[in-house]
């Protein structure tokens, strides 16, 4: 039987596109790289021989292709918009980099358009399909550390330069939008799908026009809670911890990691590490892909639909607290 093969396009080509998801296209079984676009031609002419795919001179001809299937959409969020929207209308699979939405409005409108054309509208959280973070879900659900208390996430990093489009508002920037998405769809996928927000703080820096430092406290139906903290600033942290009745356990390096990293998560009682189990090296970016080509020749996609919806719910809870809004001295 002949393998099914992903044709994707890339629109747009930032750097963690041309680091990350561009090379694990082409090296994945699953998918191939059709051609790109953006509006630099530079970079547009530079990446097209380097990943040899075809360089698009228009929206147009990129989303008329007849051999696209997919758009990887690898924009700001602010203008996730309207090339989602342009993408669903002709035809194409998308996958976009998150924030998928600025508004849990547009996101529900786009996931019922997608629905309606049976179309596969995936957001890109990439260390879901890592072995690192599925060896975690499997021993929440064993229970082998007996009742799970509390779950913290925490993901944050240095001040990037000032252009960066992290720091733009009309580009739908922060640290919500950017360190905080991860933290908060992490919890949400360990407390399960009764997880809602309780408690939330969302800062910004005097000198910034975006947020960039952040709380939230999510609970789940069975009282288990979780704490996500986030910011720009801050020394490098990219944990999830989780504190047991018997032992806690430290998941380093969680949401972003290189392949060639040899993940692990440790497993503690009474400060003596205890266990240590191996997750090793793992290209989760290339997993995503197999997954979502898997998905696609499937037509078993409605939990993406699920997964963008809930994640764009709790990013509005956030921001809806009326704790949600202050400066940071």
């Amino acid at each position: 039987m002949m393998k099914k093969i992903l044709n994707f396009a890339c629109w747009s080509l930032g750097q963690h596109a041309t680091r990350n998801i561009l090379p694990a296209i082409k090296q994945s079984a699953k998918t191939n790289l059709i051609g790109i676009y953006t509006r630099d031609q530079l970079k547009l002419q530079e990446c097209s021989t380097r990943f040899s795919c075809k360089a698009y001179t228009s929206v147009t001809q990129m989303l008329t292709d007849e051999n696209v299937d997919a758009i990887y959409i690898s924009s700001p969020t602010g203008i996730h918009g309207a090339q989602v929207r342009s993408a669903l209308c002709h035809g194409k699979h998308v996958l976009v980099e998150k924030t998928a939405f600025s508004s849990l409005t547009l996101t529900q409108e786009l996931v019922s358009f997608a629905r309606n054309n049976k179309l596969v509208l995936m957001e890109a959280f990439m260390y879901r399909f890592h072995q690192q973070f599925q060896l975690l879900e499997d021993l929440v659900i064993s229970e082998e550390y007996g009742k799970l208390k509390e779950i913290y996430c925490r993901f944050g990093f240095p001040h990037l330069d000032e252009k960066n489009i992290r720091y733009s508002k009309c580009l739908a920037g922060g640290a919500l939008n950017d360190a905080g998405s991860y933290t908060l769809s992490a919890a949400r996928q360990l407390l399960g799908e009764s997880a809602t927000v309780v408690w939330s703080t969302v800062g910004s820096e005097e000198g910034y026009e975006v947020d960039t430092i952040g709380s939230s406290v999510l609970i789940n139906g069975y009282g288990v809670i979780a704490n996500c903290s986030w910011g720009f600033g801050f020394s490098y942290v990219n944990e999830i911890r989780l504190w047991y009745e018997k032992a806690h356990i430290l998941v380093d390096r969680a949401y972003s990691k290189p392949e060639t990293f040899d993940s692990s998560i440790l497993v503690y009682s009474n400060d003596n590490l205890i266990k240590k189990l191996n997750s090793g090296c793992d290209n989760h970016f290339e997993s995503m892909l197999d997954y979502l080509s898997d998905i696609i020749h499937s037509d078993d996609f409605i939990c993406e639909y699920e997964q963008l919806v809930n994640q764009a719910e709790l990013i509005e809870l956030v921001r809806s607290s009326p704790l949600a809004s202050y400066d940071v001295l």
